[in-house]
This record gives C-alpha cells, structure tokens and sequence, in this order.
C-alpha cells in the first residue's frame, strides 16, 4: 500500500490520558501575527493543535484579511498593536496576481515579486519582528499542458518566482516555509480546491491543513529551537568488521 502523507501516518494513536499529558506539558509560547488575504482559514484553528507536537504552543494574533498594506503600514493596526514573536505571510498566487494565465507576458513574475518586496520592506521598516513567508504552490491544469514551460506568463512562472522568494528570504535574514514542496508531495490537484475557495476563500483543500499546519509547526519549532533529533548508526560491517549483538 502507497504512503500517503495527507494521513499522517506517522501519528500515533491518542492515549486515554491524552489531554491531562498534554495539559502537563511544559512548552515554550510564542505569538504569531498572521497577514493573510482569505476570509476565512481553519489553518489558525490548526496550527495551534499540530504545534504541540513541536512543543510550542502557538498564540496567533489574526489580522484583517485583505489589508496587507494598511496592517503592515499603520503602526496601530492589529498587526503591530499586540506585540509578535514572528510574523507569518500566507500569500498564494491570487495575491500576486499570477492567477490567470497570459502566455508571452514576461513581466508578471517581475511585478509579482515587486509587490512582494514592497510588502515586506513596509513590514520590516514598522517593527523588527521576524518574519515568515511562503513559497508558492503551482496551480493544477496547466494551459499548454507540458508546452507550459516553454511559454513565459504561464503557471511555471511559479519556479521564477519562488527562487527569488527563496533569494529574498536568504538575503532579509527571513524564516522560509516551502509550501511549493508541500504542494509537489501531495499534488496540486490534491493541494487545489476550487470549491473551498469559492465558498470559503481557503487558498488550499481542507484535508491538506492538518499537513499544512504541521510543517509550519515543525518551522515554528525549529526557530524556538525545541526540535530534537536522534541519530542512530548501524556500525557493523563499517566501523568494524562483522555483527554484534
């Protein structure tokens, strides 16, 4: 049977003493701003839950949706109002307006990662907060199907623009979520839910926010340095010869 990462296999079963464990838990809690252009996101119910399994629990400050700017601009909005510990983007190809495709136009990635930049220099000139982005998935049903990437102003000008993401993060000293790969793992058109975006403006399909929130989880923990690792060597026939044991 093929591994499918949208179950969480790796999960184990809840314990009965499950939520007395939990409420014993000491965890680091930190508060994360969250700018976002949908109106609605299940993600902010999500995070928290799949967080603790990081060992942080995660207080998230939601700012208006659809005020990128003004949030980031005024130094009394929501955003700035309640001090953060970090500041997550979740930003998708709508936002950057690389939503419909227009074959032989060049220049779309370029004004998509300019509005971005201006985003971010807006944000890092109000408050020194750390800051969180999100490269971007690639839209299911390309339009040339595999001539897409032969044409500029198609859906591949995903790759563009997520390597100057990636180079913005590098350069900014920014924290990089890399939601291009978490779409790739599952599929776009897994990833995609028309439906959910239509009815309730969610950027993804609603059985792919538990992975969502775990991978960001995961990033959240490794800036609050509680990730652990434990790595373990079979060192027969390596370092010496032969087994043992």
């Amino acid at each position: 049977m093929a591994f499918d990462s949208l179950e969480l296999g790796w999960l184990i079963p809840e314990s009965a003493d499950f939520c007395e464990r939990l409420r014993a838990l000491q965890i680091d809690a930190p508060r994360c701003g969250e700018m976002l252009h949908q109106l609605a996101s299940p993600r902010v119910d999500a995070l928290p839950i799949a967080a603790v399994r990081h060992r942080v629990a995660v207080d998230i400050n939601l700012a208006p949706s659809d005020q990128e700017f003004q949030q980031a601009i005024d130094p009394k909005s929501e955003l700035h109002r309640t001090p953060s510990d970090a500041i997550l983007l979740i930003l998708d190809h709508r936002w950057l307006g690389l939503t419909t495709p227009s074959p032989g136009s060049g220049d779309r990635v370029s004004s998509a990662l300019n509005r971005f930049t201006e985003l971010l220099d807006a944000l890092q000139s109000a408050a020194a907060t750390p800051i969180i982005v999100q490269t971007i998935g690639l839209a299911p049903y390309p339009l040339f199907g595999t001539f897409d990437r032969r044409f500029e102003g198609t859906a591949r000008g995903v790759d563009t623009l997520n390597r100057g993401i990636a180079g913005l993060a590098k350069d900014c000293g920014l924290f990089l979520l890399d939601v291009a790969t978490l779409c790739e793992t599952v599929g776009a058109v897994r990833f995609y839910d028309p439906v959910a975006w239509n009815l309730y403006k969610l950027p993804m399909a609603s059985r792919v926010v538990p992975l969502y929130a775990d991978w960001l989880g995961g990033l959240i923990g490794a800036i609050r340095e509680t990730a652990r690792k434990c790595l373990v060597l079979d060192l027969d026939n390596t370092v010496w010869g032969g087994v043992i044991g």
